[in-house]
């Protein structure tokens, strides 16, 4: 029997089927209780959530609708302290080519997001000279002033400075 609260439409079965798989009990867990929290999460951000994303893995992105008209992102996910960590990075990044971080909402585990629009994926530049040559300007441009250390890094505490 389908789940008939207001927000359980937004979690495509492939998503459900897969947070299992990659969290174990914590997703299953989650995923539960998902729908309450996307409810939570519209009201606490104010934003109008329209639909998911293509593609999902890890976490659920949901094209959103701020109250002030702006087209967002909402990023949920079974891990708050992961999108927590991502949210500081994003903020660290900001005005160098990352999307903005509009709001935060860590006890429900959510990002509300700047939408970006994606452009010319690196996949199709015409040769790898040109796709390098822009990943590296990319690069240079987001992590000026370079990280000397794990200490400095916004990704402090992520699983490669453990």
């Amino acid at each position: 029997m389908a789940d008939k609260r207001p927000f359980a439409s937004l979690i495509p079965p492939i998503f459900q089927d897969r947070v299992p798989q990659l969290y174990g009990p914590l997703g299953a867990e989650w995923l539960t209780h998902l729908p309450d929290r996307l409810e939570t999460i519209a009201k606490r951000l104010d934003v109008r959530l329209l639909r998911p994303l293509p593609n999902l893995s890890w976490n659920l992105l949901l094209e959103a609708i701020t109250g002030g008209g702006l087209p967002a992102i909402v990023k949920v996910g079974p891990r708050g302290d992961e999108l927590a960590r991502e949210a500081r990075v994003l903020r660290t990044w900001a005005d160098r080519g990352a999307v903005c971080v509009i709001d935060v909402a860590p006890e429900e585990g959510a990002l509300l997001l700047q939408r970006a629009d994606p452009g010319t994926s690196l996949l199709d530049e015409q040769s790898d000279d040109a796709a390098i040559t822009a990943f590296c300007q990319v690069f240079s441009r987001l992590h000026r002033g370079r990280v000397t250390s794990p200490q400095d890094s916004p990704w402090r505490g992520a699983i490669w400075w453990r």
